[in-house]
C-alpha cells in the first residue's frame, strides 16, 4: 500500500516534569513564552519560538508591518579575536573583511572548497582585532577551529543571546528604553553600545524582516530579565509583542531574505542563488574562490507568487507539465492576499514573468508567477516612487535643502514598500554618483540629503535628463 504523504511538521513543545532534551539549549526568555503556549524549532541547539497558543500567524505579521513584533532568536554568537583575526575572516568568508569599518556589520557567508554553501549570518566589528560572527543555523564551530590552526586568532563562544525587535516603530521603542535615549544617528548595519536599565548593551540595526529594525545582545554579565522588563515596559505604548518565526517567515520572503539549509545549502553556489554580489573574487585567495571563478554566474533562484494557494516547501514546480525546479520556502502573504516563496530552477532559463505550475498545501497545483526580489517593488509601489522623484525635482529647483519626504506620500503600514522600492534607487544613485545617502531608513517618514550630497544629485538628474533626451533623439 503506498504511503499517504501528508503535510504535517515537527515541532517542539514544553511539558511538566523532567527527561531527556539534553542539548536544547533556552533563550534566557523562554519562561514567557512556555507560558504562552510557545512551539519551538530548534535552531543552533537552541530553541526558537514558531507561533503561540494564544496568538494568530496573521496577528504577529502584522505586528512587523505596521507595529512592534519581537522575537528571541537560536542565532549563535562566535567570538574572533587576535592579530591574525581578519586575515583569518578573510580566509573563510567571501567578502573582504578588510573593507569593513570597526562599529559597522556586514552580511557574510562561508562556502565549501566547491563553492557550494555552508552557512551566513552577521559579522560586527568591535575593534581592528575583535569581531562577532552572528550564525544562522548550521555546524560552523568545528570548521572554523579547523581552518584557524596555523594563525593567531582566539575562537571562542561569549555565550551571547539574541533578540530582535523589529517593524515601523521598533526604532521609537529603542529610543524610550534607551538611558537618556539615542545619542546621534543609527544607520542600518550600525552597531552601537546603549545604555538600557543601567546596562551597556550591543545593540545593532540588522534584523530577517527588511523592516525597521534593531537588533539586541545578551552577555552572560547582564541582569537578563530587568533589561528584557525595560524594553517591554518601553515598548507597551506601540503595543509591542512577541511574534514567531512562522509570522517572520512570509515577512522575509516578501523581502527576499534567504533562509540557510532551505534556500541555499552545499549543492547551491551563492551565484545560482542570487547572492553573487556578495563574492569578492578580486581579494586574495579564501575557500571556495576556486571553484566560484569557474562556477556558472548565473541566477537560478526567484520569487514567486500564487494567486490560488500557498506553496509546498520542497513542492514541485512544472511548466508545460514537465518538472523545472523546486520550492525552497512557501507561505501565506496576508499583505499581498497570496502564496508567496522562492522557486530555484534545475536549470538556467525561466526569469521573472514566467508562468508556472507549483504544488500547494492543498494538494493541488496552482498556477504561479515567477517574480523578481522584492517582492513589494511592484509596479504599484515603483509609481510611488515615481511620485517622490518628483518632489524631490521641484525642490531641487526652488533650491529647497534639506530635501525631505513629504509624509502625505507615507501611510500608515506602507513604509516598508517604501523603502523597499528606494533602496534600489539608492543603490543606482550609489553605484553612478557616488551619493553616499546616510540616513539608511532611520524613520518611515522621512529622509535626509544634505546640501553638498543635493548639490551632486541635481546635478546626476541633469546629466541623467540629457542622456535620456539624446538617447531618445
Amino acid at each position: 500500500m503506498p504511503i499517504k504523504k501528508h503535510n504535517n511538521r515537527i515541532l517542539v513543545s514544553s511539558f511538566p516534569g523532567q527527561g531527556w532534551d539534553f542539548g536544547l539549549i533556552r533563550h534566557p526568555f523562554h519562561e514567557e513564552e512556555r507560558q504562552r503556549g510557545a512551539k519551538y524549532c530548534v535552531y543552533n541547539r537552541r530553541l526558537m519560538a514558531v507561533c503561540f497558543d494564544d496568538s494568530t500567524t496573521e496577528q504577529e505579521y502584522w505586528l512587523l508591518r505596521r507595529g512592534v513584533g519581537v522575537l528571541h532568536t537560536g542565532e549563535h554568537t562566535w567570538d574572533i579575536r587576535g592579530p591574525d583575526a581578519e586575515r583569518f575572516l578573510n580566509r573563510v568568508f567571501s567578502r573582504d573583511v578588510g573593507k569593513q569599518r570597526v562599529g559597522r556589520c556586514a552580511y557574510q557567508f562561508v562556502c565549501y572548497p566547491d563553492g557550494g554553501m555552508l552557512v551566513d549570518g552577521v559579522l560586527l566589528r568591535h575593534a581592528p582585532d575583535h569581531f562577532w560572527f552572528v550564525q544562522a543555523d548550521g555546524d560552523l564551530f568545528p570548521w572554523l577551529i579547523a581552518h584557524a590552526q596555523d594563525l593567531d586568532v582566539a575562537i571562542s563562544d561569549p555565550g551571547v543571546f539574541v533578540s530582535q525587535v523589529q517593524g515601523p516603530r521598533s526604532l521609537e521603542v529603542l529610543e524610550a528604553a534607551a538611558d537618556g535615549g539615542l545619542s546621534g544617528d543609527f544607520h542600518y548595519f550600525d552597531i552601537e553600545r546603549v545604555s538600557i536599565a543601567g546596562q551597556e548593551i550591543v545593540a545593532t540595526r540588522t534584523g530577517f524582516t527588511n523592516e525597521l529594525g534593531w537588533e539586541f545582545y545578551i552577555e552572560p554579565h547582564h541582569n537578563a530579565h530587568a533589561l528584557w522588563d525595560h524594553i517591554k515596559a518601553a515598548g507597551k505604548p506601540f503595543s509591542m509583542n512577541l511574534a514567531g518565526l512562522d509570522a517572520y517567515d512570509p515577512r522575509r520572503i516578501e523581502a527576499g531574505i534567504q533562509n540557510a539549509g532551505s534556500d541555499f545549502d552545499k549543492d547551491t553556489t551563492p551565484f545560482a542563488v542570487g547572492l553573487g554580489g556578495f563574492v569578492d573574487l578580486d581579494k586574495p585567495n579564501f575557500i571556495g574562490k576556486a571553484a566560484l571563478e569557474q562556477a556558472d554566474k548565473t541566477c537560478r533562484q526567484f520569487g514567486l507568487r500564487c494567486e490560488g494557494g500557498t506553496p509546498k516547501i520542497r513542492g514541485r514546480v512544472k511548466i508545460e507539465n514537465v518538472e523545472v525546479g523546486v520550492m525552497t520556502s512557501g507561505a501565506w502573504s496576508p499583505y499581498l492576499e497570496c502564496g508567496v516563496g522562492f522557486v530555484c530552477f534545475f536549470k538556467s532559463g525561466p526569469r521573472p514573468g514566467a508562468q508556472i505550475e507549483v504544488d500547494c498545501l492543498d494538494g493541488a497545483s496552482h498556477p504561479g508567477l515567477v517574480c523578481s526580489l522584492p517582492m513589494y517593488d511592484l509596479p504599484e509601489v515603483r509609481a510611488h516612487t515615481a511620485t517622490w522623484w518628483k518632489a524631490v525635482a521641484a525642490q531641487l529647483a526652488h533650491a529647497q535643502l534639506p530635501l525631505t519626504v513629504p509624509q502625505e506620500l507615507l501611510a500608515p503600514g506602507d513604509g516598508a514598500d517604501y523603502r523597499g522600492a528606494w533602496r534600489s534607487d539608492r543603490l543606482l544613485l550609489s553605484q553612478t554618483c557616488g551619493l553616499p545617502f546616510t540616513t539608511d531608513f532611520r524613520s518611515d517618514l522621512e529622509l535626509v540629503a544634505t546640501p553638498a550630497y543635493a548639490a551632486r544629485l541635481g546635478g546626476w538628474l541633469l546629466v541623467s535628463c540629457l542622456v535620456g533626451w539624446l538617447v531618445g533623439w
